[in-house]
């Protein structure tokens, strides 16, 4: 009974640091893609980086003056991080998409539809190679 208890919770130990392995390797890239992010793009003084359920990325780029670009500016943009977001969490996530929030408000968090765009990074870039 000892045994089977010992085995049951050195199970459980090892699932929660497999776990906590995963979401931590998120993180990482995470920062390391906010930091590229503003070494591509310096006037963005606002950079939210999200993946959600590991199958989805959301970028949030606080810049009045991206967010009145014209369109195949944005496009570009949407492009070029579709691409980083592939290469930063493709390993260790199951992305089937992702888009980019393009915000005049470039300090508050919560962003009023008036003042956002939204733009679908390109689904090729999310295919395994």
């Amino acid at each position: 009974m000892k045994a089977f208890l010992f085995s049951a919770a050195l199970a459980i130990t090892l699932f929660n640091l497999t776990s906590c392995e995963e979401e931590k390797s998120n993180a990482q890239n995470i920062q390391r893609m906010s930091d590229t992010i503003g070494k591509l793009y310096p006037t963005v003084n606002r950079i939210s980086v999200e993946v959600r359920e590991r199958e989805d990325v959301i970028i949030t780029l606080g810049d009045a003056d991206l967010f009145n670009a014209p369109e195949e500016k944005k496009k570009q943009v949407s492009n070029e991080l579709g691409e980083l977001s592939n290469y930063f969490f493709a390993k260790d996530n199951h992305l089937k998409g992702g888009k980019v929030i393009f915000t005049r408000d470039e300090r508050n968090l919560e962003v009023k539809d008036e003042d956002k765009t939204e733009m679908d990074m390109p689904a090729e870039a999310f295919k395994k190679q």
